[in-house]
């Protein structure tokens, strides 16, 4: 997918440019930013991660496989000696259920994790420009070929000093 990297000196302009990119709808944005900003991530920030999910399956998955793993393994091989006791008794697989919730869980928050943050990021690399890390801020609006001259004619009007069409 190609975009525009717009390259601003001033803070408060790429503030302003973000916004109102968002309101406008020009595709999926990345800032640039020499150092951390609060203001300027809040401003750019996608919404809730997807590994949440990733998570919730898990425990469900877990949950579910703890109770099917001891009922069938108590099944398998009942005991004769139950002292009147139900044999499949819920309260002491709830045990074996919980902690396979929690293991599931914690897998798949760690495989949301690295698909999202490393996998994902392989497939659209973003593109960096050195002055990022020396006082300039970027933007960078992904956008098919054909929006990329109405990109770059929005950048330039809120006060971008560079634009390059990648």
């Amino acid at each position: 997918m190609s975009g525009v990297l717009g390259i601003f000196e001033q803070r408060e302009d790429l503030l302003k440019a973000v916004k109102e990119a968002r309101t406008e709808n020009l595709g999926p944005l990345e800032a640039f930013s020499p150092a951390p900003d609060e203001d300027l991530i809040e401003a750019v920030s996608p919404g809730k991660s997807p590994v949440r999910w990733l998570t919730l399956l898990g425990g469900v998955t877990g949950g579910i496989c703890g109770m099917a793993l001891t009922i069938w393994t108590t099944a398998q091989w009942p005991l004769l000696i139950t002292g009147g006791k139900p044999l499949i008794s819920i309260p002491p697989f709830l045990i074996i259920a919980f902690e396979l919730t929690i293991l599931f869980g914690a897998l798949g928050t760690v495989s949301g994790f690295l698909y999202w943050s490393i996998w994902a990021r392989h497939r659209r690399p973003l593109p960096y420009d050195t002055r990022f890390s020396q006082g300039h801020f970027g933007l960078w609006i992904e956008c098919p070929s054909v929006d990329t001259e109405q990109v770059a004619k929005f950048l330039k009007e809120r006060g971008a000093t560079e634009w390059e069409i990648r």
